[in-house]
């Protein structure tokens, strides 16, 4: 993309360039993914069944299954117990009721009828009878209580044993799981470093291609990529050095270039140079600002660099250090720089 082009070109093209790099990362997020489908990663309920005893499993379960049911029973005789309390309070506020109108029909010297009679019998047997539910209840919620007591300490002594081999599994899991990272993390890296250097190598070679934005796009995605599957798979501890060792490489491969192209820049960074140079009237080798009415042969006074002289074609004033002529266009070898 040159300079020259027109503005509505050059931002499209960035435009395209960034729509080029997300393209690029969702296309290798696919390929990786796929990556990660070639081996399934381990279970730890394998390893908890391998590595603990099988009798003292079934054993556990069975525990478990019995205080489930147990706790299930509870709260059904929770349940009996509150219905039978509830059935106690309307028993015992019939029988009293009852009660005060038998009491009543003695005291006004009439014996109580029948109906009365049998009325508070039934009053009494249904408030016993609750009475007794109730009473059952409690029995059964405090025996239940018990078994669950009793199950709850073989749990916890089947526990102990447990223990030990359950964190052995989990150790064995959690090493077979690094294994596995650092497995995919070399199928991965294998794929996308040789990606991320191929695509910087081009870009080094073809400096001057104009398919430079889309190999910087292939490049930049890649080493994205990189750094995900390095946080993804490495712990952190390792992490940090592969990343600081890396930032400190690039840093340092950016600075040597800038400071190769400072000290023997590319010829057409020379000319950038100079041409901007001599656009604001300065030195473009020490940046001395000269006047505009500096006759047709001129040399830097603070660096020596001879900045004007006649054209060997037309014989005007020509700029020294450009190709060109800017009265007659002919072409001539920049002057060498004369410190």
């Amino acid at each position: 993309m040159k300079d020259s082009s027109p503005a509505g070109m050059r931002w499209t093209i960035r435009l395209l360039s960034v729509v080029l790099f997300f393209l690029f990362i969702g296309l290798l997020c696919y390929i990786i993914g796929d990556i990660d489908d070639l081996r399934p990663p381990p279970e730890l309920q394998n390893f908890y069944d391998t590595g603990i005893d099988a009798e003292l499993t079934r054993a556990q379960r069975e525990f478990n299954a019995s205080l489930e049911v147990i706790r299930m029973d509870k709260a059904r005789q929770q349940e009996i117990k509150t219905n039978r309390s509830e059935a106690m309070g309307v028993a015992r506020d019939t029988w009293a009721q009852a009660q005060r109108v038998h009491q009543f029909e003695l005291t006004a010297g009439r014996q109580p009828s029948t109906e009365l009679r049998e009325e508070l019998a039934q009053a009494h047997e249904g408030y016993t009878a609750a009475q007794a539910t109730f009473e059952e209840a409690n029995t059964e919620l405090a025996d239940l209580g018990a078994q669950e007591y009793a199950i709850k300490q073989e749990l916890a002594t089947l526990e102990n044993r447990i223990r030990p081999q359950r964190v052995e599994a989990y150790d064995l899991y959690e090493e077979a799981t690094k294994d596995h990272n650092h497995t995919l993390a070399t199928y991965k890296l294998s794929f996308i470093i040789p990606v991320s250097l191929l695509a910087a190598w081009a870009l080094a070679k073809r400096r001057e291609s104009i398919y430079r934005p889309i190999l910087k796009a292939l490049l930049l995605a890649s080493f994205f990529w990189v750094v995900v599957v390095m946080h993804e798979h490495f712990e952190f501890k390792y992490f940090k050095y592969i990343a600081l060792t890396a930032a400190v490489l690039i840093v340092l491969a950016f600075l040597v270039r800038l400071l190769q192209s400072s000290a023997r820049p590319r010829p057409d960074l020379l000319l950038k140079q100079r041409r901007e140079s001599y656009h604001r009237n300065t030195c473009p080798e020490c940046a001395y600002s000269y006047p505009d009415d500096h006759g047709d042969a001129f040399t830097c006074p603070a660096c020596g660099t001879g900045l004007f002289a006649n054209c060997n074609a037309c014989g005007n004033s020509r700029h020294n250090l450009l190709p060109f002529c800017i009265h007659c266009g002919s072409e001539e070898a920049a002057s060498a720089v004369s410190a």
